[in-house]
């Protein structure tokens, strides 16, 4: 299938790859990055091949946050299915059956780390930088008030 900002690849050993594509906005998550995603994420969950799935972003972030300029004319309505489409995709990765490995190289700020939280383990380069600021939402997950990163153990490698 083909997908407008993600690239998915299958590497020998069951391993299925999701790289965010849009490296001059710093990879920063719209609502066709979500359906991506979604997508890509219900493909792979039926694919008996794949085992695992790592989720990484192209350039120097994982995933730079929501990006919020295209909510500037949107209506409620409109900012609603923006943000819909997101959550679908956090929800997507974080019911995935098969194990989802964010690999971070570089920023996850906002939405960004929030979908890093939806994956089941987090490999970040000691260039990785996370951030969430608590009191703004657009209606995403809210995986990190939600108690989805209480367990993490960050240790270097």
């Amino acid at each position: 299938m083909e997908y407008k900002n993600i690239i998915v690849s299958k590497e020998e050993g069951g391993i299925a790859v999701i790289t965010l594509n849009r490296p001059d906005a710093l990879n920063a998550l719209n609502a066709e990055v979500g359906n991506d995603l979604r997508k890509a994420t219900e493909i792979l969950r039926e694919d008996n091949e794949v085992r695992v799935i790592i989720v990484t972003g192209q350039g120097r972030a994982f995933a730079a946050g929501a990006d919020i300029k295209e909510l500037k004319d949107a209506n409620s309505c409109e900012a609603r299915e923006w943000a819909r489409a997101l959550f679908d995709s956090f929800e997507a990765l974080g019911r995935m059956p098969k194990p989802v490995i964010a690999a971070v190289n570089g920023i996850a700020f906002g939405g960004g780390c929030e979908l890093a939280l939806a994956c089941d383990f987090i490999v970040a380069s000691e260039k990785a930088q996370f951030g969430v600021r608590g009191n703004v939402s657009f209606g995403s997950s809210r995986w990190d008030e939600n108690g989805k990163g209480d367990g993490l153990c960050w240790r270097p490698y």
